[in-house]
């Protein structure tokens, strides 16, 4: 489907692999510690409430983190054309990103979805 979009073997991914997720979590909030349930629970069942990391915690790693290494990316970027995978949640914060990076940053409208511009 990538080839669709025009990419090719010279683009490259620069989303944050899950392990360094976790590092950035653990950098902030402190060691996440497992437990018997952590290794007995298979991936694919859900966890009881009580054994998750508070979500205000996750979300500001999933959506704040990545937003902040998507805009640094993007900024230090010598291509003039970037196409990025992400999901909705992920717009806003991204720009707020960009423009503390440099205030020349606007939104453009565009379909689907959001265009951003540096000026």
């Amino acid at each position: 489907p990538y080839n669709e979009l025009g990419l090719t073997e010279t683009d490259r991914r620069v989303d944050i692999p899950n392990n360094r997720l976790v590092d950035a979590y653990e950098e902030k909030y402190g060691s996440i510690l497992l437990e018997e349930d952590d290794i007995r629970i298979p991936l694919d069942e859900k966890y009881q409430q009580s054994l998750r990391l508070p979500k205000k915690n996750v979300m500001d790693i999933i959506i704040n983190f990545r937003d902040q290494h998507l805009a640094r990316n993007i900024q230090l970027s010598e291509f003039k054309k970037i196409l990025v995978l992400y999901g909705a949640l992920h717009m806003d914060g991204t720009f707020t990103q960009l423009k503390s990076l440099d205030s020349r940053w606007k939104k453009k409208k565009s379909k689907p979805g959001k265009l951003y511009k540096r000026g």
